[in-house]
């Protein structure tokens, strides 16, 4: 998890081109960067996906100098929904607005490389969002730390509720609920005029709750399916 924008010329490398045939749901961006020692459980959390026939996952290689890329195209070869695009901007909000450029998907998710997900996360958001008529759907996360601690910071009931938009604008500015991008899924024409703020930190605090207030109804699944690793030398 970094910040920052370099002027290189962007360039792209697509992998896995047959899935251009495939009508899918959900397109999920994992911006990589120096992330070795984590991006293949992230990836294996989300090709192990309940719906995963209906998906694709993003990988953005965005400037890693460990073995990332390489680890990025040895999994787009192993598992063919994933794609690997490089860009030669260097961030992670550069990073997402770059992979959903990218998206074919209805439905846009983020992952972070260092983090992983329960296997029916993204059924589940999926599910309530379209059950409800929802313009948004979103869950919980638990901390995991260096040191094997874990925290679950919200009740965790597993109930599917609609909520009204100013309840979640008001818990996510009173720090009562998550503003993490991670936990949610948009509609992909979301992003058709909003891009994420490049050179921010703490990004998701100062733009989701802004971007919460637009919707018109918003759907929350009370379970911990993120798994956030609280890792040393991450931005947070």
């Amino acid at each position: 998890m970094h910040c920052g924008v370099n002027c290189n010329a962007v360039v792209m490398v697509e992998t896995n081109k047959g899935l251009r045939n495939r009508e899918l749901l959900l397109s999920v961006i994992v911006p990589v960067h120096n992330v070795e020692r984590y991006l293949s459980d992230c990836v294996e959390s989300l090709v192990a996906q309940s719906m995963a026939e209906q998906m694709e996952v993003i990988l953005v290689e965005n400037g890693s100098t460990d073995s990332s890329e390489a680890l990025c195209r040895r999994l787009a070869a192993t598992y063919p929904m994933v794609r690997v695009v490089v860009s030669g901007m260097v961030g992670l909000l550069a990073a997402r607005n770059f992979g959903v450029s990218h998206a074919r998907g209805k439905l846009v998710g983020f992952v972070d490389s260092d983090d992983y997900v329960e296997p029916e996360m993204f059924s589940c958001l999926v599910d309530a969002k379209l059950s409800t008529g929802a313009d948004i759907a979103y869950c919980n996360y638990m901390l995991e730390y260096d040191d094997g601690r874990c925290e679950r910071p919200f009740p965790d009931t597993g109930n599917v509720v609609v909520r009204s938009v100013a309840d979640v604008v008001g818990d996510i500015i009173a720090e009562r609920s998550t503003s993490s991008s991670c936990v949610r899924i948009y509609n992909r024409d979301f992003f058709n005029s909003r891009q994420f703020p490049v050179g921010e930190y703490y990004e998701d605090h100062s733009t989701v709750y802004r971007w919460m207030s637009e919707m018109q109804r918003i759907v929350h699944v009370d379970s911990a399916l993120y798994h956030y690793r609280m890792r040393s030398g991450s931005i947070t």
